[in-house]
């Protein structure tokens, strides 16, 4: 083994110093090392939760006095690793687009490559819009680098951006299960320290119960909504009740049981949505899963009954939610405040995207147009909205475009949904309907794109090199 990578090593070594252009030293680069770089940056993101909480033992006061402003500078840490990790999954995608134009030169590849990936263009030219609304902002500086609290700026963008090239690159099945498991494994082992509710591991790590180290329960909602959907997908990719379903049942439980104690009633509400999708299509398309995900929805009901018993808070909840639709109907006094408050927030975006319909107010440059409205809000808590607003209505566009793109080969073949497709397109659509009541973060949106990516190529054959 050891003399056989002596070998390669050499034969590569020979082969550069036979080199006498950059296309030529491209062309070099194999596709394997491209892809297995993606993996590693991936599994890095998934992991990223707990560089957090050991990054958070190393800090230098641990009282109830630090808790946010300790929680605060672990996310200055997080966005900086997931700006790393984006940053360098960008600079692959130009490595990948630089070998496809040297290996395609003197062909008309530009259009056909277009149709082929419209899911990555259609997202392209988001990012691309966002540049220039960036430029058009009244604060190109807060638009560039976002809110000391979000930072979520056009370089978080680029970032995503880098972070869905690495996903894309991933053809090969076991890689994309191997970075899901460590995923939802991650999200696991963080949603039972938060159940743990321990004063002292609190203090330690940083964490608030409900909210973990996420500084707000909302977007610790959103990433336990897609952790638990993609906890539901490894259980029924198994199909049969065997004990790895059985075990990843069990993490779903404990995501299921974390997301209830979080008390963010929207991503339990998408989580909903998420499970009557997975019913749907799996009893009518796979019937080898159909005992796996009735316990996946019976695990899902016992923990809402049981853990609703003792604090009837998912019963005051539908019961608001049923008050609130009816206010809105009715459009009476009461409207403005339905959705906690978010009415009003989706309302006054829509009409701030009627005031700058093309480039929007740009990235991030929202608060001071709801604070002339008299609201202490940035965000219209609906990432549609939120990106028309500051973006612009044909940056909107270009999203949607993506998602109908992404959902079209899944409505298109029917006939060939297996388990492995339903379970990360469940997760997927669950993750969306939560980001209709929701607003984008760096501590969910960015593994969103990693998983949106992944399920791009569910209908790729598995191996396929980047292009």
């Amino acid at each position: 083994m050891k003399r056989k990578l002596q070998e390669e090593l050499k034969q590569f070594a020979d082969k550069v110093r036979s080199v006498r252009t950059a296309g030529e030293f491209f062309e070099l680069i194999p596709s394997s090392t491209i892809v297995g770089i993606s993996f590693w940056l991936l599994s890095a993101l998934a992991v990223s939760p707990l560089y957090v909480l050991v990054r958070s033992i190393f800090l230098r006061y641990h009282d109830s006095f630090y808790v946010n402003d300790n929680q605060r500078t672990l996310g200055v840490y997080w966005v900086q690793l997931i700006r790393i990790i984006g940053f360098s999954g960008l600079l692959l995608a130009l490595l990948v687009l630089v070998k496809f134009m040297i290996e395609h030169r003197g062909q008309r590849w530009l259009a056909k490559t277009a149709r082929k990936h419209p899911v990555p263009l259609f997202l392209f030219l988001m990012l691309v819009w966002s540049i220039l609304s960036c430029a058009f902002s009244s604060d190109r500086v807060l638009s560039l680098h976002g809110t000391a609290y979000r930072n979520e700026g056009l370089l978080t963008y680029f970032a995503y951006a880098g972070i869905f090239c690495c996903g894309y690159f991933i053809c090969d099945k076991n890689s994309r299960i191997v970075i899901t498991k460590t995923f939802v494994l991650a999200a696991t082992t963080l949603s039972m320290l938060m159940l743990i509710n321990s004063p002292a591991l609190n203090l330690l790590l940083s964490m608030e119960y409900g909210a973990a180290f996420f500084q707000n329960i909302n977007h610790y909602g959103y990433y336990l909504c897609l952790a638990a959907s993609l906890a539901a997908a490894l259980a029924i990719r198994e199909a049969r009740l065997s004990k790895v379903a059985l075990f990843w049942l069990v993490t779903y439980a404990v995501l299921i049981a974390a997301l209830i104690r979080n008390r963010s009633f929207g991503p339990y509400v998408a989580v909903v949505l998420g499970l009557i999708f997975l019913l749907i299509f799996s009893l009518s398309h796979v019937q080898k899963a159909r005992l796996v995900v009735v316990a996946v929805i019976l695990v899902f009901a016992s923990l809402s009954f049981g853990m609703n018993l003792k604090s009837n808070y998912l019963n005051r909840e539908t019961t608001a939610l049923t008050e609130d639709i009816t206010n809105i109907i009715e459009n009476n006094e009461k409207a403005p405040r339905a959705g906690s408050g978010r009415w009003i927030l989706w309302t006054l975006a829509a009409d701030y995207t009627l005031e700058k319909p093309v480039f929007g107010y740009g990235p991030e440059n929202l608060q001071d147009r709801y604070r002339q409205d008299n609201l202490l809000h940035d965000r219209p808590h609906n990432e549609i909205l939120q990106l028309s607003a500051s973006l612009g209505i044909p940056a909107a566009l270009f999203y949607c475009c993506a998602l109908f793109f992404f959902f079209l080969p899944f409505l298109k073949y029917l006939k060939k949904l297996n388990p492995e497709i339903i379970g990360p397109y469940a997760a997927v659509f669950t993750y969306l309907a939560s980001s209709m009541v929701g607003l984008s973060m760096y501590c969910s949106t960015s593994f969103f794109f990693a998983f949106l990516a992944l399920a791009c190529n569910l209908f790729r054959p598995s191996g396929a090199e980047p292009e």
